[in-house]
């Protein structure tokens, strides 16, 4: 069973066809951390969370340690020239609060920056919008979103965050344990974000429904991995669909869904944990990192990515993903699907010979079925490791968060590794 502590150590303390070779290939082009000129410091879990779009990368140090504004939670900008990241800025909350979680959760899209504070405005939470300003190369703050009236300290508001096409959902996870998600729409006229509306689980024991989003146009699915049903925290997914614009908008819950087939041995657990959406909104990855392994055996808790098709606002399930590695341990902790490619992340596999993480990659093959073809696994030189904690596809680049690695004098500061599409050598090319 997934014990509460457990469950709180994760949210928490770490708020993770046929004969073709599958590589592997420890070795990164470039390696980047939060060390810059004028950037907070000292920094504690960087790469703890990350997002990119084009040229833009955003890594996420929610745990920033050290005195005044730096113990609170930075979020780094680089820009890629060529293969090359760069690092851009460094950005802090407005008003930076000692353990305010700033960089939690990161949604990059185009030219907007969305960095949730889920334990900042006096632990009530807060979400923040940067815009980015090509004029002087930077992220500037845009609007400050607070946590609403009814939220309560501690109840996470902004740990995760979606925006789509004019619309945003904000989760705030841990209300009541259940959980929430509120809906805010742009308003064109007056040029900011409103709210418009909040959703809530329908279920016998729902718990931490908003713990991971994906929205696309008029669709948006929300992770509830702690649903509480049989006391064993199997977690569902929530389907909700829009019918109309603007202010007189209503989201409707068209369908609660988990695996249906292929749980594996022993009990299947923290199904929704984490969400990647494909591009045209009809396909979805769930990750659910306390699978049980098929075929059952040692180990029985190996973790899973279960793949899923809609069709009208009914969600199916198509294929279970396994890690091809033999130290696979809580595969699909973070997700990122891009067009034909899915990486996944599993910041506590031990191929290595030690619990270090490890990060695959998948690729859609002609017939429509998901085929591994590299893996990474961060070995040796770097004490500590929770390498795959979070995940992105950059292009003709994988980028791979390792919140837990120590440099000397700092523990858990923190690297992302940026891997290139030159290593791959699985006969796609």
């Amino acid at each position: 069973m997934f014990s509460r502590c457990r469950w709180l150590v994760w949210s928490v303390a770490m708020i993770w066809f046929s004969g073709l070779a599958q590589s592997t290939n420890p070795v990164a082009i470039q390696a980047l951390d939060p060390v810059h000129v004028g950037a907070p410091t000292p920094i504690r879990y960087f790469g703890q969370s990350q997002a990119v779009d084009g040229e833009l990368l955003a890594v996420g140090a929610p745990y920033s340690t050290g005195g005044g504004a730096n113990v609170a939670g930075s979020v780094f900008i680089f820009r890629r020239n060529g293969a090359v990241w760069s690092y851009l800025q460094a950005l802090q909350a407005p008003v930076p609060e000692m353990g305010d979680g700033f960089g939690y959760g990161i949604t990059l899209v185009g030219s907007n920056l969305l960095i949730g504070a889920p334990f900042g405005n006096f632990g009530r939470g807060a979400f923040y919008i940067y815009e980015f300003n090509p004029t002087i190369n930077s992220f500037v703050l845009a609007q400050s979103i607070p946590a609403p009236m009814d939220v309560a300290i501690s109840d996470w508001f902004g740990l995760r965050g979606a925006v789509h096409n004019g619309w945003m959902a904000i989760g705030a996870p841990s209300i009541s344990e259940a959980g929430a998600v509120y809906l805010y729409r742009f308003d064109a006229i007056a040029e900011t974000w409103v709210f418009h509306s909040k959703v809530s689980p329908n279920a016998l024991s729902p718990r931490r429904f908003g713990f991971s989003l994906a929205l696309h146009n008029d669709q948006l699915v929300v992770g509830s991995p702690a649903d509480d049903e049989g006391n064993n925290e199997q977690g569902n997914v929530y389907a909700f669909s829009r019918t109309g614009n603007g202010s007189s908008a209503v989201w409707n819950l068209n369908q609660r869904f988990r695996m249906t087939t292929d749980a594996g041995a022993n009990a299947a657990q923290l199904f929704g944990f984490s969400l990647s959406m494909g591009n045209a909104g009809t396909e979805l990855a769930v990750g659910m990192p306390l699978a049980g392994q098929l075929g059952g055996g040692t180990p029985t808790v190996v973790g899973a990515v279960f793949m899923f098709q809609r069709t009208g606002n009914t969600w199916t399930q198509t294929a279970r993903l396994d890690s091809p590695l033999s130290g696979r341990k809580n595969f699909g902790v973070s997700l990122h699907r891009s067009g034909g490619e899915l990486l996944v992340g599993d910041p506590q596999d031990g191929s290595s010979g030690a619990i270090r993480g490890a990060a695959t990659l998948f690729r859609l093959a002609d017939n429509g079925s998901w085929v591994p073809t590299t893996s990474w696994k961060r070995v040796g030189g770097i004490i500590g490791g929770a390498y795959g904690v979070s995940v992105a596809i950059a292009g003709n680049q994988f980028v791979v968060g390792d919140s837990g690695a120590d440099e000397p004098g700092a523990t858990d500061r923190g690297i992302a590794f940026v891997h290139g599409r030159e290593l791959l050598s699985d006969g796609f090319e």
